[in-house]
């Protein structure tokens, strides 16, 4: 009966704690559902003096329950600081989209308004269809950064809080 108090209870405890916290993302919650539990089985399967093993099995919950607590916000923190650093290379590309796209709108404009200008000259529009097709290649590129920018970080940080940098 020993072997049931002091190995099979608290790992049971342990396991059933990790598991719940996944679920209830609450050490408090843990601890006070465990403790009813063995609360039950105290009065229906063993006496009162049972009821001492419950509450110290409520608090190996709850300390246990706080631990996985701590390593999963760790594990989320670490994984936030790799998806920033991506996020920072999209970034960069993101500027770069930006500043390639400008120049081509920059260039577009002038033919655009060389065209509606001077409409008596020899229109250039081989010329005037490479701008565009330049232009909607970066448009292309610039949308893909941002979707995969916004998409590919999913760890749970303030992805429009990165952005505004």
């Amino acid at each position: 009966m020993d072997i049931l108090f002091y190995v099979i209870f608290p790992l049971a405890t342990i396991l059933i704690a990790i598991v719940l916290q996944r679920i209830l993302k609450s050490p408090t919650l843990v601890a006070l559902l465990v403790f009813a539990i063995f609360l039950i089985v105290a009065f229906t399967a063993y006496t009162s003096d049972f009821l001492i093993n419950a509450i110290i099995y409520a608090i190996l919950a709850f300390i246990t329950a706080s631990i996985t607590k701590l390593i999963f916000c760790f594990k989320n923190k670490i994984k936030c600081a790799c998806s920033e650093r991506d996020l920072d290379e999209d970034l960069d590309g993101l500027q770069n989209s930006i500043n390639s796209l400008e120049n081509n709108i920059e260039k577009l404009t002038d033919l655009l308004s060389e065209f509606i200008n001077d409409n008596t000259e020899e229109c250039n529009c081989e010329t005037l269809q490479k701008s565009i097709g330049g232009l909607e290649d970066n448009i292309d590129n610039l949308t893909d950064i941002i979707t995969n920018a916004l998409n590919g970080n999913n760890c749970g940080c303030n992805t429009r809080k990165m952005l505004r940098r």
